[in-house]
């Protein structure tokens, strides 16, 4: 989107005639401004103070309480824009970008300009600008991937994954995106997660979840290491509950879980597995050393019914 493009679509939304897509790209935008702050956005103060000038006398029979506010976020769009960084909030592609599609067999790793790692489970996608670390560190997700942020308080590190959004400084955290959900776990630091006006602010074995249908964001205490394990070749769990074996389950096989009886969750199993090894040979396993009886329906949602035995 252009500068000019921009102030046109501003005053439509001044003037009430923006149709509900402009109105909520006016939202997305305004959304980011209000998490980064102004002192991030504005690197040019020539800039700022001009568009200010030129957007005042087209919109100055709007201005109210809120007036100013706008112009501040008009004079945003064109600062980003400049950087090449407008087409992050008003496209899907990135402008010049960078995308790295995991389609192997294994994660991959990547080692980006600021010295972040970021490790792309399979099927999983990252695009950034060519430009990232010059004015922001600004990514994309699609999928799911483990981040080791490298420390920079003055440049954000953001990751927009749908519609929401993660900004870190530097700290260690996993993100995965389904159709239903995205979750981001924390295993280091601090992590502030946001979509519109909801915000959690995250920490160690803390995960933010966001419910794509329904749009709500919430919080919740979890044991995150069991939430990366998709990175390593090889797991062994040694005397894990069954309840937080089942949540292992979920997270690799994608598969929905029920307790037939309360005891089969506090029952503790010992199992390893490689990665990609087929479930129902796992679950075998599982059935024949410990004291649970684990049935797997295929044709019920993917289900696992979960059962104590003597």
């Amino acid at each position: 989107m252009t500068e000019k493009k921009f102030k046109q679509l501003l005053q439509k939304y001044f003037d009430g005639k923006a149709t509900d897509a402009e109105a909520a790209l006016i939202k997305k935008f305004e959304d980011y401004f209000t998490h980064t702050g102004e002192e991030k956005v504005f690197t040019n103060a020539q800039t700022k103070e001009r568009l200010n000038a030129e957007i005042f006398s087209g919109v100055q029979s709007h201005m109210n309480t809120n007036g100013y506010y706008w112009l501040r976020i008009a004079a945003a769009v064109v600062v980003l824009v400049g950087v090449g960084l407008g087409a992050y909030f008003f496209t899907d592609t990135l402008p010049n970008n960078t995308i790295v599609y995991n389609k192997g067999n294994a994660p991959k790793e990547l080692v980006l300009a600021d010295g972040s790692v970021v490790t792309l489970n399979i099927n999983s996608q990252l695009e950034y600008t060519e430009n990232f670390n010059t004015e922001m560190r600004n990514v994309k997700l699609k999928g799911e991937a483990f981040f080791k942020v490298a420390k920079n308080p003055e440049k954000p590190f953001i990751i927009k994954t749908g519609d929401l959004q993660t900004r870190v400084v530097g700290t260690q955290f996993n993100i995965k995106q389904r159709s239903q959900d995205i979750k981001v776990t924390v295993t280091e630091g601090q992590v502030k997660v946001y979509h519109q006006k909801d915000t959690v602010n995250l920490v160690l074995n803390e995960q933010g979840i966001f419910d794509v249908p329904s749009g709500s964001l919430t919080e919740l205490p979890v044991t995150a290491g069991l939430y990366n394990l998709w990175q390593h070749e090889r797991v062994t769990l040694s005397g894990i509950s069954m309840e937080d074996f089942s949540k292992v389950l979920t997270e690799l096989y994608d598969v929905t879980y029920e307790f037939k009886d309360d005891d089969a969750k506090n029952v503790l199993v010992s199992v390893g597995f490689r990665r990609g090894e087929e479930l129902d040979k796992i679950i075998n396993r599982i059935n024949l050393l410990n004291e649970v009886k684990i049935t797997h329906n295929t044709a019920k949602n993917n289900m696992i019914l979960i059962e104590k035995v003597d």
